[in-house]
């Protein structure tokens, strides 16, 4: 642990081992088994959560970067996405820690190895108080009040969303690589298309594209890309796949259509991850912006479209990919619409409606009233009593052995 985050929580630390050292002195017990009473009623309120590899790994290397830098989670967030981030990164390693700790110190006790046991039930113990501090109290320090402290101090922590990014239409997406190198815009033009028409995910792009050109009843072109969710999980979440049409008559459409129907009039648009990595250093030296940014720009102009009643809001989630209505929220701004963008969508799943405006949401609290009469809401349950504090001594923390596996 940070000798930081000890100083941060010291007053905390030593009242906590004070009080499990009174309990020691009436039991008579070795103190450290005090300790890990308040231990175990740390770990009570922060159940286990299970995380995939990937994820474990990154939350790993932003703990170990905090901890080598001394600062706590919300010392090091500059705006609300980095704390949550952090505090979530945090969080998961600290109580991994926590756990591998009385681990070790179970093995080292059956071994009839007390005096380490103790050591490592100790290190449990100060990692669960600062995990308790941190994030559990109800006087825990969150990004709300360090917000505030910023906007006394007059200053405004620094968006780095890609929401607040605009990229350009499709017909003039291709504009961005313009000045980079011929074989950049060689390789690009048609991901940048597929990505500037349908607002796909990167992921997406790299689970192949199927495009296809097919002609209306009256003779008109029309470009159809297929898309594999990158977010479905086989049960309620994103869609399997999707499949978009755009008129092709002129503009970018025009141009890929052309290009797959020079392929044959059916094509499969493979990436790589190298591309993919291409191909955002291409974006942010152009224009600033990364292959995400389509995306957002995607759900700004579908926001337009829902607004002014052209799309129903289930078309514009089937477009996105998303399982719900209420997805949308997160994508984009309907201020930064530049419209003039056609498109018809089909998911594989069905969209579920979940009422996102003040209308839609007043409606249906009125619907739910109307269904089951006057029926009260049942008592909010009351507020968790706040835990006394669990602790540690000012100054750095003892060496000792390393849980196994670090």
């Amino acid at each position: 642990m940070a000798d930081g985050w000890a100083k941060a929580h010291g007053a905390a630390l030593g009242e906590r081992e004070r009080r499990a050292r009174l309990a020691a002195q009436r039991s008579g017990k070795p103190w450290t088994l005090h300790a890990d009473e308040q231990t175990r009623a740390v770990l009570a309120d922060c159940p286990k959560r299970e995380v995939g590899a990937a994820t474990a790994a990154k939350y790993r290397r932003a703990y170990d970067n905090l901890r080598a830098t001394g600062q706590t989670p919300l010392e090091a967030a500059t705006t609300r996405a980095h704390w949550d981030f952090l505090r979530t990164a945090t969080r998961y390693c600290v109580e991994q820690d926590v756990r591998a700790w009385r681990a070790s110190s179970e093995r080292a006790r059956e071994r009839g190895d007390i005096a380490s046991a103790q050591r490592r039930t100790e290190r449990a113990f100060r990692l669960a108080a600062v995990l308790d501090e941190m994030f559990l109290q109800s006087h825990r320090q969150t990004w709300t009040h360090k917000a505030a402290e910023m906007k006394a101090a007059g200053t405004r922590p620094v968006s780095k969303s890609k929401r607040s990014t605009g990229a350009p239409a499709p017909d003039l997406a291709i504009g961005v690589l313009l000045g980079r190198q011929e074989r950049v815009l060689e390789r690009h033009a048609e991901r940048l298309a597929v990505l500037a028409l349908t607002g796909c995910r990167p992921a997406e792009l790299r689970a192949g594209v199927s495009l296809r050109v097919g002609r209306t009843a009256k003779g008109r072109r029309v470009l159809h890309a297929t898309l594999h969710g990158a977010k479905w999980n086989g049960t309620n979440r994103g869609q399997q796949a999707r499949g978009l049409a755009f008129p092709a008559d002129k503009g970018a459409a025009a141009e890929l259509a052309a290009r797959v129907e020079a392929k044959g009039g059916h094509w499969t648009m493979a990436t790589t991850e190298a591309d993919v990595r291409s191909l955002n250093r291409a974006l942010k030296a152009g224009a600033g912006i990364s292959c995400y940014s389509f995306r957002h720009q995607q759900g700004s102009e579908l926001k337009a479209a829902v607004s002014s009643g052209t799309m129903s809001a289930e078309e514009a989630a089937a477009a996105m990919g998303h399982a719900s209505t209420a997805s949308l929220a997160f994508y984009g701004s309907r201020s930064k619409a530049r419209g003039g963008r056609k498109l018809r969508a089909r998911a594989s799943e069905p969209v579920r409606t979940v009422p996102v405006s003040f209308a839609a949401k007043a409606a249906a609290r009125a619907a739910r009233a109307a269904r089951f009469g006057a029926t009260p809401r049942p008592a909010a349950r009351p507020p968790a009593a706040p835990r006394a504090a669990m602790s540690k001594p000012v100054g750095p923390l003892a060496r000792g052995p390393k849980p196994p596996g670090r």
